[in-house]
């Protein structure tokens, strides 16, 4: 019984330290016109439909919703494109983007899907 107890508080404490270092990119949605035609009847108003985190050299999106058609663009202050790329996101499952080893700076995070754009600024500073 203790072995267990350790090995829970171990995955418990493993799990808290990951996703401190994770900060949010906070998101704004502009929504395409024709959005309440692509809105199927089992939508929900609460549904989180897209949210993002990164850490030092990756991009995290997670979606309750499915998107089959996605654009991922990160560029720089100057507007200068680092990273893109075409996916699909997977209702509840995570998408990692790897962005490498990006300089300190403002990066902008460019998400469209096919019921919108979605954008969201982020920095890398010094740690």
């Amino acid at each position: 019984m203790k072995l267990f107890i350790c090995c829970i508080l171990t995955v418990f404490c493993m799990n808290l330290y990951a996703s401190d270092s994770r900060k949010n990119i906070w998101l704004s949605c502009s929504y395409y016109n024709d959005y309440d035609k692509l809105r199927s009847t089992d939508d929900r108003s609460f549904v989180t439909e897209l949210s993002a985190c990164y850490d030092s050299n990756t991009i995290y999106l997670y979606s309750e919703k499915a998107f089959h058609e996605v654009h991922i663009v990160v560029t720089d202050a100057s507007g200068s494109m680092l990273c893109e790329e075409y996916t699909s996101l997977v209702s509840g499952a995570e998408h990692s983007l790897f962005i490498g080893d990006i300089a300190v700076g403002e990066y902008q995070l460019i998400i469209d899907t096919e019921i919108g754009r979605y954008q969201g600024s982020f920095q890398i500073a010094n740690e």
